[in-house]
């Protein structure tokens, strides 16, 4: 059977599901399964199977990562390194990847997934095109912290990494001009928290701190959980 693709096989299904051909309808969820996709996902849950990941994690081969480490840019980058100015190193990985094609914005991909330069190492492979490296893309990082507020505050961990890859890319230094800081980009968050909980306003060292901020901020486990809405002109609009 030819491989489905979603709109198209999707109306194929439901029209085989309304003329009462199931088995040619169960045909095509088992092929959009083998994808990540949406619809793949959609149809293996129907299925009740594990979703396909389809990884392929880029295989960074020896001799090319030394290589690529010894070009100039990337010879200052472990400069910066060694002097543990990693703020200007990673400032700077711009610079050493800017004429990088293909095979070449792999191997820097890789470079950086290796350092846990996380953000660097998502948006590197981007460039690339090459979105099927799912644990480079999507990282697994302060897990224990993660896992312990969760637990706490009755969250799915999927939803506090989901934020956090949204929000910072795992990039616990990341900053905005309005003021947002860490991986969670704590800001308005701890305004609602102060507001809500009479929790005072963190500190800098707080907003990025990994394990405090996994939850979404200071732990409000033990206090009342009022109205956000109370006090608030909400209206229709």
């Amino acid at each position: 059977m030819k491989k489905p693709r979603n709109a198209g096989a999707i109306g194929k299904l439901k029209l085989f599901l309304q003329n009462g051909q199931r088995d040619k309808g169960l045909a095509i969820f088992k092929q959009l399964a083998k994808e990540r996709s949406y619809y793949g996902f959609m149809a293996a849950d129907y299925l009740q199977q594990d979703y396909a990941l389809v990884n392929k994690p880029i295989i960074l081969e020896e001799k090319n990562k030394l290589r690529l480490l010894l070009q100039e840019d990337f010879l200052i980058i472990s400069e910066f390194r060694a002097l543990k100015l990693d703020k200007e190193a990673q400032q700077f990985w711009w610079q050493a990847v800017r004429n990088l094609k293909g095979n070449g914005l792999l191997a820097a991909a890789k470079i950086a997934q290796q350092w846990k330069w996380h953000k660097q190492a998502i948006l590197t492979v981007a460039r690339a095109k090459y979105w099927d490296d799912v644990a480079l893309r999507f990282p697994i990082e302060y897990e224990q912290g993660i896992q312990e507020n969760a637990s706490k505050q009755q969250l799915d961990t999927a939803i506090i990494y989901g934020l956090i890859r949204r929000e910072s890319m795992f990039d616990e230094t990341a900053g905005s001009p309005v003021g947002a800081m860490g991986l969670m980009q704590m800001r308005g968050v701890a305004i609602f928290a102060k507001a809500c909980f009479g929790h005072p306003s963190p500190s800098k060292q707080q907003k990025l701190n990994a394990t405090t901020y996994a939850s979404g901020g200071p732990d409000s486990s033990s206090s009342p959980r009022p109205d956000p809405t109370r006090g608030r002109n909400i209206g229709s609009k």
